[in-house]
């Protein structure tokens, strides 16, 4: 049963609530120093998140990272930081999130293709921080994404609902860090690209900047807006 069924599609903290508190202990080995008095500042970055819509259902492309890199082992959308090849066009994050789409899927697609979902910056509790805007594509039927070497062990198609709803202490559930979690969320919720797209006119952008709180022997996710000022 969908947790949230008031979801609006406006705001990805509606339903931080749905992310199970052990997906957050133990399986995210980037985190870690809960409470730093001494944040590191966030690095702009760009994700675009690849979906298709099959007679099945609604499906998004992810890739495994390697376990050497940043986040490694996790599942993620093609991604990553915003480089001084970027930082000269007009728009960096989308500047950077057409080049890294091309690098990490050898697909090519352009900017009016791209839907301006979301914008995350990491908590400041995580050694590695970024400043990441999300934006979703429609992956063309005859085209199928091809994971970089370098960076990506495997790439797959996923019923988002079917990942979200799998038993998170399963180890062979993905393993995925919180947005990518409370995205794929979203996408299961709204359940089809043209729910996506309605979505999307109404979609307001705001900067994410959930906090990690300890809650017993684990952690919780929360943002002000939903559960009140954190002051």
């Amino acid at each position: 049963m969908d947790p949230r069924p008031t979801f609006s599609g406006k705001h990805s903290w509606e339903i931080f609530e749905v992310i199970p508190r052990e997906r957050l202990l133990g399986r995210q080995p980037w985190f870690s120093n809960p409470g730093s008095p001494d944040p590191r500042p966030p690095r702009a970055a760009s994700t675009v998140v690849p979906l298709r819509q099959t007679d099945d259902g609604l499906r998004v492309w992810m890739m495994r990272r390697r376990e050497e890199l940043v986040f490694g082992g996790m599942w993620v959308f093609p991604g990553g930081k915003v480089d001084p090849i970027d930082a000269h066009e007009p728009d960096p994050w989308v500047a950077c999130a057409l080049r890294e789409y091309a690098e990490e899927t050898s697909l090519e697609i352009s900017a009016d293709r791209l839907i301006h979902w979301s914008r995350w910056i990491t908590s400041v509790e995580a050694p590695v921080r970024f400043d990441t805007e999300f934006y979703l594509t429609r992956v063309p039927d005859d085209l199928e994404p091809l994971p970089h070497d370098g960076e990506a062990e495997v790439g797959a198609w996923f019923d988002p609902h079917a990942v979200v709803t799998a038993d998170p202490l399963d180890p062979t559930s993905p393993r995925l860090i919180t947005p990518t979690r409370t995205v794929l969320w979203e996408l299961a919720l709204l359940g089809s690209w043209d729910a996506i797209a309605t979505a999307a006119e109404s979609r307001e952008i705001e900067p994410i900047l959930a906090r990690i709180r300890p809650d017993g022997a684990a952690y919780n996710v929360s943002h002000p807006r939903r559960d009140g000022s954190w002051t």
